[in-house]
């Protein structure tokens, strides 16, 4: 039976998912650590070996991940924990590309099913 406290604490936890972007590039936490967390080669996260099940959580932990150097992290304000990556951390499910050939922008939803809007660093066709 869980615990209506801890119930109330996951709700508003998930909520804060609808909260937008997050400034993980802004934040510099001196605690580094890290934890078994790890995205495997066909999107799906794990912790401690098991796979998490809950998207929202998955959305939550995606949304303050960033990459340093060859290392991915999940960054806040107060740490930086570094997770495992086997191949790319997201796996994308639905990509659309908007403009012409000179400027274009390549849209796509990713397994966690927030989408994301990327503009390549070389026109495509190239």
């Amino acid at each position: 039976m869980v615990d209506e406290s801890a119930d109330r604490s996951l709700q508003s936890l998930a909520d804060k998912l609808d909260q937008g972007t997050r400034p993980v590039h802004d934040w510099h936490p001196s605690h580094v650590a890290s934890i078994d967390l790890r995205i495997s080669r066909d999107g799906t996260w794990y912790y401690q070996g098991s796979p998490i099940h809950r998207v929202r959580l998955v959305k939550l932990f995606a949304s303050v991940m960033r990459r340093d150097a060859d290392d991915y992290y999940l960054v806040t304000p107060v740490e930086k924990l570094k997770i495992q990556v086997d191949d790319a951390p997201f796996v994308a499910v639905e990509i659309e590309r908007e403009g012409g050939v000179n400027h274009s922008v390549c849209c796509f939803v990713p397994m966690s099913t927030m989408w994301s809007k990327q503009v390549p660093s070389t026109p495509y066709g190239s």
